[in-house]
């Protein structure tokens, strides 16, 4: 389950831990801690993780098999870990004479003695490199604490981390693709068969929710959602055609342009950063879903098979990112320096496994859950709901991360996501909806609010000016004007109210602010 949050300053003269996670392993490790005499005190997150703490030290986080998030104060520092993969969250920052935490970034601005300020390196990563890199965040000061690393803060504020995590290495091409398909759905459908007939799908009209539905109906799932804009977008359509070929009960979220705009504050504080607003559609779903119900989505799995454009084209933003880069360090903007080690070596690959090589090395895990998944997590936390992504299920991921890279991007025959589209192929081939989702280019990302992003769009375009866009602070990094009215919203949202928007106040509230303000000036 991903959708519980923390929040808490720790001291070391209160010694504590606060942790929240979904382990796949605890029964083990409450059966090896009372083999030890050292039992946790409860069911709490917390208790758990401070008896293995009590046990193994920092090398608790090698034991921990699943998502977790965890933070623990002793009378010499601090001790925080998080997932390998980052799907849950951990931020912290220096208050006082503690150390404020919490899953989402909301949670430490909250926590903080000031108003955060925005972290202009940042935004130069984030114009550049389209993430956020190393432990920084979009607000000066609050950090976030590595995927599968062990951070330690002494008493002086100082930060060690070690990684105790290494993505496996992609295995030599011995296995026949056709083996490799068919082991992935293997391990899906146990994946799925763990979440109970009551889990329903998130259908997106692609292929990564088709596989997950199709699976999912084996394992004896009856129900999907599908957020859509309009009863006509092919992607909603199609969605209800692979539900219907699969007798699955349909429940339908249908939502506006008001909808849109009224939840995207709140999309952008979940989100701790300016950021597209394509998964607006999951933030709604995630509001109609009841809490208690499991609900499954196929985001991971581009990061994982190379399903996003550049794993497939690796040459083709590299001139444009230079020459950004150029115009940035010229209006004195420069990237930080895990943010330019990456720009340096993703310039000098040439192909789909070096360039999944880098992010490996650098620990980015570009291919691997750096995109979308954090995000749709990140709305889950704030939402309180119960997502799974079982593309990144640990035992799964652990297999299909191994695998060849040419199994995954052939950039031969321009084929991606390639041993996904053979293992549905071969697993539901007599399933015409379903095959037809490999053979169908999707739409929208995800296809419910694609009219309302145009929409909104076409707003800032009327809105601001061009002289608007230049004289603002962080004009330098949007290239459109959604864009900077993305991140002006963004800084409000932290800047006036440290990540948590009042009720009611929605994108087009602020636009007209924006926009009365700006003819004041």
């Amino acid at each position: 389950m991903i959708g519980q949050e923390f929040a808490h300053v720790l001291t070391t003269a209160a010694p504590r831990v606060v942790a929240a996670c979904d382990l796949t392993n605890r029964d083990d490790l409450v059966a090896e801690l009372r083999h030890r005499d050292a039992p946790p005190r409860s069911d709490d997150d917390g208790d758990l993780v401070a008896a293995l703490l009590s046990v193994y030290g920092p090398e608790t986080a090698r034991r921990l098999r699943g998502s977790f998030a965890f933070a623990a104060a002793t009378p010499d520092g601090y001790v925080l870990a998080r997932d390998p993969f980052g799907l849950r969250g951990l931020h912290y920052t220096a208050v006082g004479g503690g150390l404020a935490v919490a899953s989402t970034l909301a949670g430490v601005a909250a926590l903080g003695e000031a108003t955060p300020s925005l972290d202009l390196t940042a935004f130069t990563d984030l114009a550049l490199v389209g993430r956020l890199a190393g432990t920084r965040t979009a607000l000066a000061g609050i950090h976030a604490a590595r995927p599968g690393h062990v951070t330690e803060v002494d008493r002086h504020g100082v930060a060690t981390s070690t990684r105790f995590h290494h993505l496996p290495a992609s295995a030599p091409s011995t296995r026949p693709l056709a083996e490799s398909g068919r082991a992935l759905v293997d391990s899906l459908r146990e994946v799925l068969s763990g979440c109970g007939p009551g889990a329903a799908v998130a259908l997106s009209g692609g292929l990564d929710s088709a596989l997950l539905a199709a699976i999912g109906a084996e394992v004896g799932m009856t129900r999907a959602w599908v957020v859509r804009e309009g009863t006509q977008h092919p992607d909603a359509v199609h969605a209800h055609r692979v539900a219907r070929s699969l007798g699955l009960r349909v429940h339908t979220v249908d939502i506006d342009h008001s909808a849109f705009l009224a939840v995207v504050p709140g999309y952008l504080a979940a989100a701790g950063q300016p950021t597209g607003l394509g998964s607006v559609g999951t933030c709604l779903l995630l509001r109609a879903v009841d809490p208690d119900q499991p609900v499954l989505s196929g985001e991971g799995a581009d990061d994982v098979f190379g399903g996003y454009g550049d794993y497939l084209q690796t040459m083709k933003d590299r001139a444009a990112v230079l020459r950004r880069a150029d115009a940035l360090a010229a209006q004195g903007f420069t990237p930080s320096a895990e943010a330019a080690a990456l720009i340096d070596r993703i310039n000098a690959v040439t192909t789909y496994p070096e360039y999944a090589a880098v992010f490996a090395a650098l620990h980015e895990l570009g291919p691997y859950t750096g995109r979308d998944a954090h995000l749709t997590a990140a709305l889950a936390h704030r939402a309180g709901r119960d997502l799974r992504l079982p593309f990144l299920d640990a035992p799964f991921l652990d297999r299909a991360v191994a695998l060849p890279a040419e199994h995954k991007v052939d950039h031969t025959t321009g084929i991606d996501k390639r041993v996904l589209r053979h293992a549905v192929l071969a697993a539901f081939g007599d399933n015409d909806a379903v095959v037809d989702s490999v053979l169908r280019r999707k739409f929208g990302a995800p296809s419910s609010v694609r009219g309302s992003q145009e929409r909104y769009a076409a707003a800032c375009a009327r809105a601001v000016t061009a002289e608007q866009h230049r004289r603002h602070p962080l004009g330098a990094f949007a290239t459109t004007p959604a864009e900077l009215a993305v991140m002006d919203l963004f800084a409000r949202v932290y800047g006036h109210w440290r990540g948590s928007p009042p009720e009611g106040y929605s994108a087009a509230d602020h636009l007209a602010e924006w926009t009365s303000a700006a003819v004041q000036a």
